[in-house]
C-alpha cells in the first residue's frame, strides 16, 4: 500500500507529516517524514537479519553546503529488522460499532489489555464498509497506579490505497556516505533509524532506552509506583527529543539528567523570583578608560583565557542567581589579577536574605551584587564551606575574600551592541533567559533558535563569549546545570530576535584590585 498522514504528539505539541509505501510480500517499506526531508528504508529482504537505512540531510563546513547523509544499521539476533506497516494488525482488534467521525461516518475497532497498573487502549477507525481502510489510529494509555493518562499517540491517515509494487521506491541510493549503527547494542539505535517503530503496538523500545538511561545516570527510585511515573515521563521526553531533532532545525536535542524530570522539578533548578524588580544603586554601563578606541573583536570566549571555571552543578535549589554572579567574579578578577579563584555560592545563596533574595526559592544577581558591595567582597569556596544546594548558616568567621567588587552596570535593555562590548572588555555577564521551552531543557549541540523562546526571563546564566557560524551570531552562555546538560553545560544561544532574552537584564560586573 500507499499511504500519506501526520504523526501527532500531542503532550508535546507535535505534529510530523509521513508518506509510506510498503510491500510485506517483499520485506520492504519506506517511510519519509517532513516532505521528504528524512527518509527511512527498511528492508527485510537484505541479510541475515534485515538492515535499516535513515537519508538525512547534512551540512558541510567545507564547502558550505547542504548535502545528503546516511545512517544506517543492520539488524541482528535480538532486533530483526523487518518491514514497518504504519496500520496495526487487526487481529488483535475487536468490532465496536460505527461512529461518526469528523463528520464521516466511520467504523470504530478496539484493542485494549492490562500489564500490570496499566491499561492500553488501541482505537482505530477506518472506512464502514469492505475493504477497510484506515481513518485514525489512536492509543491511549492509562496508569490505574498513578491515576492519570501516561501515554497518547495518533495517526491520522489523509490518504490509503493499494499500490502496484515499485521496486526503485525502496532503492537505497548507493553514491552517499553512511554512519554505521550496526555497533550499537541498545535497540534505541533501531528506534533512530525507524521512528515509526515505537507507535505500533508490542515493541518494548522504551523499556529497553529507560533501563539504559537508569544505568547512564545512576537513578533508583524508591518504589514501583515512583518507577512507573519516572517511565512514562522519560517515554515523553524521548518522543519530543526524536521528533524536534527530525525537523533539522539548525540545533539539536538530546536526553539528558532531566529525562526523568516534570516541568515542576526542572523549575527547582532555576531560581528567579517571579517579581520584576528594578536595578537598584547600578551604574550606567561605560567602556573602560584603557579600551576607548579599541576595535570590538569578532568573537570573544574566555574559557579559552582560562577565565571560566568548570561548570557546576546548582542542584534541586533555585540559586540560579548565586552561579550567575560568582562566575561574573571570578572572570572579571582573573582577567584583571590572572589569577584563578572558586568564590562562593553559597555565601550568596546565605547571606542575601536581606537584599530579598530567598535562598534556594530564587532571587536575583543584582541583589547579591549589593550585598557584596555592602560586605567588602565575596568569600571563596575553600573559606567559607562547600556548596550544600540548601540554606545554611551566614557565616563570616574564618572567611577570606576572594574578589571585591568595585561596582556594577546594567546593559541597557536589548542592547545588543552593549552586552558585546561589555563581555569583551570586562569578561563573563550575569544574564537572565527564558527556560521555559522544552527544547531548551533538552539543548543538545548547535546554535539554538527557538521562536517560543521569548523575553518571559525565569533563570540566571552567564555570557562567557559570543561568536559566529554560517552567518548565525550567537552567544556561549554557561549555565549552572552541571557539565550532564548542553554542550557541556554551555548552550549557543543565537542573538536573532534576542532569543530567550540574553540582552534583556544582563549586569556587568567591575573588581577591585
Amino acid at each position: 500500500y500507499h499511504a500519506t498522514g501526520v504523526l501527532s504528539l500531542p503532550y508535546g505539541d507535535i505534529k510530523e507529516p509521513f508518506e509510506v509505501w510498503y510491500s510485506g510480500l517483499h520485506g520492504m517499506s519506506r517511510i519519509d517524514y517532513y516532505g521528504g526531508m528524512d527518509r527511512t528504508y527498511q528492508r527485510g529482504d537484505l541479510g541475515k537479519y534485515g538492515y535499516a537505512c535513515k537519508i538525512v540531510p547534512e551540512f558541510s563546513e567545507r564547502t558550505g553546503r547542504t548535502f545528503k547523509g546516511c545512517l544506517h544499521r543492520r539488524g541482528n539476533s535480538n532486533f530483526q529488522i523487518k518491514a514497518q506497516s504504519i496500520i496495526p494488525s487487526p487481529k488483535f482488534f475487536k468490532f465496536k460499532g460505527h461512529e461518526d467521525f469528523r463528520g464521516k461516518n466511520c467504523a470504530k475497532w478496539e484493542h485494549s489489555f492490562n500489564i500490570y497498573n496499566k491499561v492500553n487502549t488501541y482505537t482505530l477507525y477506518t472506512t464502514p464498509s469492505r475493504p477497510y481502510t484506515p481513518v485514525r489510529y489512536e492509543m491511549m494509555g492509562y496508569d490505574t497506579l498513578l491515576s492519570s493518562y501516561y501515554d497518547h499517540y495518533i495517526l491520522d491517515y489523509h490518504n490509503f490505497s493499494a499500490w502496484k509494487y515499485q521496486y526503485s521506491v525502496f532503492e537505497i541510493p548507493t553514491d552517499i556516505k553512511c554512519f554505521e549503527f550496526s555497533h550499537e547494542k541498545n535497540v534505541g539505535a533501531v528506534g533512530e533509524i525507524n521512528p515509526m517503530f515505537e507507535f505500533m503496538p508490542h515493541t518494548a523500545v522504551q523499556h529497553h532506552l529507560f533501563n539504559a538511561f537508569k544505568a547512564s545516570y545512576r537513578k533508583r527510585y524508591p518504589s514501583a509506583h515512583e518507577h512507573e511515573k519516572r517511565k512514562d515521563i522519560y517515554r515523553h521526553n524521548m518522543r519530543f527529543i526524536k521528533s524536534r531533532n527530525r525537523q533539522h532545525l539548525g540545533y539539536s536535542l538530546k536526553p539528558n539528567h532531566m529525562a526523568d524530570m516534570t516541568d515542576a522539578e526542572v523549575n527547582r533548578m532555576k531560581g528567579l523570583l517571579h517579581e520584576e524588580p528594578p536595578l537598584i544603586g547600578d551604574s550606567p554601563f561605560s567602556i573602560p578608560d584603557k579600551d576607548r578606541g579599541v576595535p570590538l573583536p569578532p568573537h570573544v570566549d574566555w574559557r579559552k583565557a582560562g577565565a571560566v571555571n568548570s561548570v557546576k552543578s546548582q542542584g534541586i535549589c533555585g540559586s540560579c542567581y548565586a552561579f550567575a554572579v560568582a562566575g561574573a567574579l571570578e572572570g572579571a578578577h582573573f582577567i584583571k589579577t590572572g589569577l584563578k579563584l572558586d568564590l562562593s555560592e553559597q555565601q550568596i545563596v546565605d547571606c542575601t536574605w536581606g537584599f530579598g533574595n530567598r535562598g534556594c526559592k530564587g532571587g536575583y544577581p543584582y541583589r547579591a551584587m549589593q550585598w557584596i558591595l555592602k560586605h567588602g567582597g565575596l568569600a571563596t569556596e575553600e573559606s567559607y564551606g562547600r556548596y550544600l544546594a540548601q540554606e545554611g548558616y551566614c557565616h563570616f568567621k574564618n572567611t577570606s575574600i576572594g574578589a571585591r567588587l568595585d561596582k556594577y552596570m546594567s546593559i541597557r535593555q536589548g542592547n545588543t551592541s552593549q552586552l558585546k562590548l561589555a563581555v569583551a572588555f570586562y569578561g563573563p555577564v550575569s544574564i537572565l533567559v527564558n527556560t521555559q521551552p522544552k527544547t531548551f531543557k533538552f539543548y543538545g549541540s548547535g546554535i539554538y533558535y527557538d521562536t517560543q523562546c521569548t523575553h518571559a526571563l525565569d533563570h540566571a546564566a552567564l555570557a562567557v563569549g559570543y561568536g559566529e557560524e554560517k552567518g548565525v551570531s550567537y552567544w556561549i552562555v554557561k549555565n549552572s546545570w552541571s557539565a550532564m546538560w548542553g554542550e557541556e553545560g554551555y548552550i549557543k544561544i543565537a542573538m536573532k530576535d534576542d532569543n530567550c532574552g540574553v540582552a534583556q537584564k544582563a549586569v556587568v560586573v567591575d573588581v577591585k584590585t
